[in-house]
């Protein structure tokens, strides 16, 4: 029985060799041979950061395929290779660097011809032998944002996590080395810009009131921008800006009681989105780990995090089994009420089952 297939290189959660989604899209097949063979994106132009959907059809029957991403500098890496069962597919990720022309180029080979397998990291050979379908889409990487004046000594943007759900507060801090006037722009993922502050400030660091800027509502690459200026109309003499993710807002479980960690299913398809939220107890570092049936994962969160806890997201994606998320926190606050500043810590896990199509 055929299953659908799904990334074979790209740990759950984690931006890919390239930034992909699958949805239908603008990606135009260039070259078919028989008919049925397409491949496409929901976009033709992305900033890095941003999130791509991707989704491809072959012929009629099941067949071998094979999706090799081609980008700016001339690199080709396989990121998709198997048995289809004829129904295509679609699936998401993150677009990454370099900037410049990206291409996805889809081979479909005839099911009695044995795709040629190739490794994660090696070189794509000249394939011509056995395929029945071709097709390429292609779409332009940009920059996340425009490029920032020279860094002066002093001037620097901060936030409190690195990873927000679209919709959480935003703890924002700048800091300027004197007295003059601040602006803080909010540049989202799909390029748009709000200003978040703009006002006269003094020398030294300045927060915003928690709940000012908000992640989102675009997802991705999310970045805030300061320009320091000397007076209000005098020049800018100092600029820095700080990035981070937003991820897809859904709806979680119940509140586990008191700290701990939790998703919000118990089981999720390949190419399904899984929240993963966290309690703390307090401030502290938060260090998210996933493990996979057969030992793949790695880290998914490693950050500061302000004690209010958080949500991230990320993607179900092959083997099937039990993929478990293990959360360590290291904070400054005692729950037990022992002696002040001494460090406590907690450890939780949640687990959940990939399971096939169809």
């Amino acid at each position: 029985m055929y299953r659908k297939l799904g990334l074979l290189s790209v740990p759950i959660g984690v931006a890919a060799l390239i930034a992909l989604t699958l949805l239908p899209g603008f990606g135009v097949a260039q070259q078919s041979l028989i008919g049925g063979t397409s491949i496409r994106t929901d976009r033709n132009q992305y900033r890095i950061g941003d999130v791509i959907s991707i989704c491809y059809s072959i012929p009629p029957g099941p067949t071998p395929i094979m999706l090799i991403d081609q980008t700016p500098d001339g690199r080709q890496t396989v990121i998709l290779q198997g048995v289809d069962d004829s129904t295509g597919g679609c699936f998401q990720s993150t677009v990454t660097p370099p900037v410049g022309t990206e291409c996805l180029r889809l081979l479909v080979f005839t099911s009695n011809f044995p795709a040629p397998y190739v490794a994660v990291g090696q070189a794509v050979p000249a394939i011509s032998t056995g395929l029945i379908g071709d097709a390429t889409a292609c779409f332009r990487v940009l920059e996340a944002v425009g490029p920032l004046p020279p860094p002066s000594t002093g001037v620097t943007i901060s936030t409190d996590r690195r990873q927000y759900v679209d919709g959480d507060p935003i703890l924002v801090c700048f800091n300027v080395p004197v007295a003059g006037a601040a602006v803080v722009t909010d540049i989202l993922a799909d390029g748009r810009m709000n200003t978040a502050f703009a006002n006269d400030v003094n020398a030294g660091t300045t927060c915003l009131p928690q709940g000012a800027v908000r992640a989102g509502p675009a997802l991705g690459n999310e970045c805030l921008r300061l320009d320091a200026y000397l007076s209000r109309g005098a020049s800018l003499y100092g600029s820095n800006q700080v990035c981070f993710q937003v991820t897809p807002r859904v709806q979680p479980q119940p509140a586990p009681i008191g700290p701990g960690l939790r998703t919000n299913k118990t089981q999720y398809r390949v190419g399904e989105f899984v929240q993963i939220c966290y309690a703390l107890q307090g401030p502290g570092q938060v260090t998210l780990i996933l493990a996979g049936p057969s030992g793949g994962g790695g880290q998914i969160l490693n950050a500061q995090d302000n004690g209010t806890g958080g949500c991230t997201a990320i993607q179900a994606t092959l083997p099937f089994g039990r993929w478990c998320a293990t959360m360590t926190w290291i904070g400054s606050v005692d729950p037990r009420g022992t002696a002040p500043g001494q460090l406590s810590s907690l450890n939780s896990q949640a687990c959940y089952q990939v399971i096939g199509q169809g």
